[in-house]
């Protein structure tokens, strides 16, 4: 937002919409938390390792939030703008999903060919 010159104090309050370039099955969209999203240091995605998106992730351009499920990440991005409204997206209305998207901390197994043991609490798995 402060690339683009966006006040960003103005907006904390809103949320994103995004919408994709659609598809023979239509289009998809999601709405986040805007204040969610700075926080959590959402990126918009066109490149990885400096190769532009696969289709499959995304292509041409992906909002992706790490604190949500990919579900809240619209692959194929057309548009982004702020609304006042939290809506139900594609996910959400399709398949139940839930509209906040949050991933929750739970017990997470580790298993290798040489030990079974788990993983609680919630973040990123650095060490195990």
């Amino acid at each position: 937002m402060k690339y683009l010159g966006i006040n960003q104090a103005k907006y904390l309050s809103y949320n994103l919409k995004q919408i994709s370039l659609g598809t023979s099955k239509g289009e998809y969209d999601s709405t986040i938390s805007l204040s969610n999203a700075l926080e959590n240091r959402a990126m918009i995605i066109w490149a990885v390792d400096g190769e532009p998106l696969s289709l499959e992730e995304g292509y041409p351009i992906r909002l992706v939030d790490f604190s949500l499920y990919r579900y809240k990440g619209v692959k194929c991005l057309s548009e982004l703008y702020f609304t006042d409204e939290f809506e139900q997206g594609f996910w959400e209305s399709k398949a139940g999903y839930c509209k906040e998207g949050k991933i929750k901390a739970k017990r997470y197994r580790i298993v290798d060919l040489q030990e079974n043991r788990f993983i609680n609490g919630s973040g990123e798995v650095t060490d195990f």
